[in-house]
């Protein structure tokens, strides 16, 4: 809704490169590997994409909030993305659950 603030105008600010390319690029790899984690299909793929984006996203927001503002700035700051970041670790180490559609295919195999 507000591309100059969130979009490729944010994307600008903190120096990505073509960010009116990388805006759309990041935008459909998270709702794509979102809806694939959301439903447990190749959750373990999925989570590749996302953990690249979400360490960017830490790396570029909130490193400089780090250096800027002290740790605690930092902390209260990253706290969704850590918690995305440690989400994404878990789904990339254990894969998807019982309920997945992943869980479904595989038994289909066996």
């Amino acid at each position: 809704m507000f591309p100059a603030a969130m979009a490729a105008g944010r994307f600008t600010q903190i120096g990505i490169p073509s960010p009116e390319f990388f805006g759309l690029f990041v935008g459909y790899t998270e709702i794509i590997c979102g809806f694939l984690l959301l439903i447990g299909l190749i959750t373990r793929i999925a989570a590749i994409p996302l953990l690249i984006d979400i360490v960017v996203a830490i790396y570029t927001t909130k490193i400089p909030i780090l250096m800027h503002k002290g740790f605690w700035s930092a902390i209260h700051e990253a706290r969704t993305d850590l918690c995305m970041l440690l989400g994404l670790i878990f789904l990339l180490s254990l894969g998807s659950g019982k309920w997945s559609f992943d869980n479904k295919i595989s038994k289909g195999k066996s």
